[in-house]
């Protein structure tokens, strides 16, 4: 059987009135954390750590771990790298170079980071689209303008629209789809959608239709300040020797400005040319 200590219980000399309970003949007159209420137990702890060096107070801490009974490790101190002159304390086995946060300040080519990674060389650049804004960057980038700032240049906007166009002829747009064979054009015609499929459809059961091509008039038009490329969707013969441009579009889609400048363009190009000019909408394809 374990041998039972004797206790006894005595006051707190700080003077709060509550009693506790120690070991018989135990040196202890204080509650746990009670001595820092009278002015003795301040003054002591002030004498032990005022004055004291960053080298002083890791031996304080080093002492008091060999009394829990951990393990030692060395330590060091060292001088960051970043030119602070600041200084920390490491383990000597560590690779720490910094002080937590300044590895951010390096800006040199092969300086390691504190996860061992290469710092890669920034600067700052003015944006070229004329907003007199800066920007960070790496010195190897290409970047020229400031996020969403590219299509603030005409030029790069008529560049963009052109390459649009490009696009659907190369037919590089994922749409639902395919292939329909015209008996009246002898080869594959590709569609972008169901509906332009019908309106394939009903050309080819049209008598009156010699033939039609897809996509083969570009109009340019004026949008946000810049010229852009309108496609329209079919250029249909007639037996009289007729033409006419015909775009389809579904009705929702007319309420867009950008779609009305469209269709506007399309009537003035298809007036001073000669020829007629219709919209097919769901009223037209579906009935």
């Amino acid at each position: 059987m374990r041998k039972r200590i004797s206790c006894e219980t005595h006051y707190c000399q700080c003077k709060c009135g509550r009693i506790f309970e120690c070991k018989e003949n135990s040196k202890q007159r204080f509650i746990s954390g009670h001595n820092m209420n009278t002015v003795e137990g301040r003054l002591r702890l002030s004498k032990l750590y005022t004055g004291r060096t960053k080298e002083e107070y890791g031996y304080i801490r080093r002492i008091s771990e060999k009394k829990k009974g951990k393990q030692y490790v060395p330590r060091e101190i060292r001088t960051c790298q970043c030119g602070c002159n600041e200084t920390f304390e490491c383990k000597v086995s560590s690779d720490k170079k910094f002080v937590i946060g300044h590895n951010v300040r390096v800006r040199n080519v092969g300086v390691e980071r504190t996860r061992g990674q290469i710092r890669v060389p920034r600067e700052i650049r003015i944006c070229k689209c004329g907003c007199g804004q800066t920007f960070e960057s790496k010195v190897s980038d290409k970047k020229k303008y400031i996020l969403g700032h590219y299509m603030n240049v005409l030029e790069n906007r008529n560049k963009q629209s052109m390459d649009m166009v490009k696009a659907y002829m190369e037919d590089r747009f994922n749409y639902r789809g395919g292939h329909f064979f015209s008996k009246k054009n002898d080869k594959n015609l590709h569609y972008r959608s169901p509906e332009e499929l019908i309106a394939y459809q009903m050309l080819e059961c049209n008598i009156k239709v010699v033939k039609y091509e897809v996509e083969v008039i570009h109009i340019p038009y004026f949008w946000n300040g810049g010229v852009h490329r309108y496609v329209v969707d079919l250029l249909v013969y007639y037996d009289d020797g007729s033409r006419q441009l015909i775009e389809i579009k579904m009705k929702y889609k007319l309420k867009d400005e950008r779609t009305r400048l469209k269709i506007e363009a399309g009537k003035r190009y298809a007036s001073d040319n000669g020829m007629g000019f219709q919209v097919w909408m769901e009223d037209k394809l579906y009935r």
